[in-house]
């Protein structure tokens, strides 16, 4: 991996505690219909390289088909 970040959320949100739900994602200001949220990225790979990945890559995966 490069280091270079392959996520992006827009200034206009933030991640904080919702005080009971863990956390959620806010917003900072007024958002027009359309804006643009988030963008999340990152590798594809199977579960079996998921499971050889080190430890502090533990649970990051994110499913995004049916069947794994």
């Amino acid at each position: 991996m490069n280091g270079r970040s392959l996520s992006w959320v827009n200034p206009k949100i933030e991640l904080r505690d919702t005080g009971c739900h863990g956390e959620g994602l806010f917003a900072r200001e007024d958002i027009r219909k359309g804006v643009l949220l988030s963008v999340f990225g990152g590798h594809v790979i199977t579960r079996l390289e998921e499971e050889k990945l080190p430890e502090d890559f533990n649970d990051t995966g994110l499913q995004i088909s049916e069947d794994w």
